[in-house]
């Protein structure tokens, strides 16, 4: 390599070394790029939520205490019903045969209390017979004995036939029970929620083991309830007759408003999860809810109206002196002024989804840094910044970019 070559190589080494230091410099003194905003106020509204069902406040399920076939079915799932309109009936014969049997013997237990008392009869005459008999010397004392023993017998057989009377009485009156209850009429006014039966199908009763047939739930849809499930750290902020909203995955861009009128006083697990039970009773449902659904309900369980507010991301955590000698981790935010990152301590009080209510520390119009996360999180008081515009207003008809550093 020639001295012309070497001296070459040497001068575009410089330029680089001088270009570099000038770069550096130059970012020096433009500092670090930060997101801003202005502090101002707003409503800051805390919330809890949590994801549940849709139920009606008023149901019944109707189960049958007979097992029978369904031999007739008058509604469909999804009807209206009103109190007292016929539902369903259960092929009766079986119980109407009951019925008659059950009729015969109450007539043959009557006719044996008729037997019996005619019985009791002859046997008291017999009685007063032979006692007249005895007193004149025509009787034996046996014979008096025997004619009471056999009017005592008459009088326990004039008891046992009555009782027979009540026993079939008692089968008869259950009987025409079991019989009245093979046809099914609406308890309540409302909707047919869920219909378990087909006609032709047969039902059973329940057990202590088995629950039975449920044939039916009529529900009440005029008042209905979102049963959300509250998760145990949540639960201490929930309070009766709070506001509430209520979205249902099957009825798109509806929001149902609502209060909490329930809130369970012991948990169930789900999963490994202690989770309580709170309804809320929606102001207006309509049609299109049923029972089931799937519903997300946010409980507004703190506000605070027209406070200054910062992105919750602006609050962060330094060391501050609080005495001589002594340092406490505090909440903080950094404000610019005059191009500096300036440290504020200050007080937070209730949050929502963005943004953080602030009730000491900033006034509004102060321009704090919401960003980027990696300059936050190192920035410290006294650094130089330069404002950067977030790149938020796009082409028409093209996506936002947003520069995320």
């Amino acid at each position: 390599m020639n001295r012309k070559s070497l001296g070459l190589i040497v001068i575009v080494g410089l330029i680089a070394v001088v270009f570099l230091v000038s770069v550096l410099r130059s970012n020096k003194e433009k500092g670090k790029e930060v997101y801003v905003e202005k502090v101002g106020k707003r409503d800051i509204v805390s919330t809890v939520s949590a994801s549940g069902v849709i139920e009606p406040k008023v149901r019944v399920n109707i189960s049958s205490s007979v097992i029978g076939r369904v031999s007739k079915l008058a509604v469909a799932e999804g009807d209206y019903v009103k109190k007292g309109d016929f539902l369903l009936q259960i092929d009766p014969q079986r119980y109407q045969a009951q019925v008659r049997s059950a009729e015969a013997n109450l007539r043959m237990a009557k006719i044996g209390v008729e037997r019996a008392k005619v019985d009791l009869d002859n046997a008291k005459i017999n009685l007063e017979r032979t006692r007249s008999l005895y007193e004149r010397g025509f009787a034996s004392k046996q014979d008096l004995e025997q004619a009471e023993l056999r009017y005592q017998q008459a009088k326990v057989e004039l008891d046992s036939a009555e009782e027979r009377v009540r026993q079939t009485q008692a089968q008869l009156d259950q009987a025409k029970d079991e019989l009245s209850k093979t046809t099914f009429y609406a308890p309540m006014s409302g909707v047919v929620a869920i219909l378990n039966v087909e006609e032709g199908e047969t039902v059973i009763t329940g057990t202590m083991n088995n629950p039975g047939t449920v044939i039916m739930m009529i529900a009440d849809m005029s008042e209905v309830l979102a049963t959300v499930n509250v998760d145990e750290t949540d639960v201490t902020a929930v309070k009766m007759g709070q506001k509430a909203t209520v979205e249902v995955d099957a009825v798109e861009g509806k929001k149902y408003l609502g209060k909490v009128v329930d809130i369970a006083s012991s948990a169930t697990k789900e999963g490994d999860v202690s989770v309580f039970k709170v309804k809320i009773l929606l102001e207006k449902p309509d049609a299109r809810l049923r029972p089931g659904m799937t519903a997300h309900a946010k409980i507004e369980t703190r506000r605070r109206e027209q406070v200054l507010a910062v992105p919750i991301q602006s609050v962060v955590e330094r060391e501050v002196e609080v005495s001589p000698g002594k340092k406490e981790k505090r909440e903080v935010v950094f404000v610019v002024e005059k191009g500096v990152a300036k440290m504020k301590e200050v007080k937070t009080d209730i949050s929502d989804a963005s943004y953080v209510a602030i009730l000491s520390g900033i006034k509004e119009g102060d321009m704090v840094i919401t960003g980027p996360y990696r300059t936050l999180k190192g920035i410290k008081d006294g650094d130089p910044v330069t404002i950067k515009k977030k790149e938020e207003e796009g082409k028409k008809g093209q996506s936002v970019q947003v520069k995320v550093e």
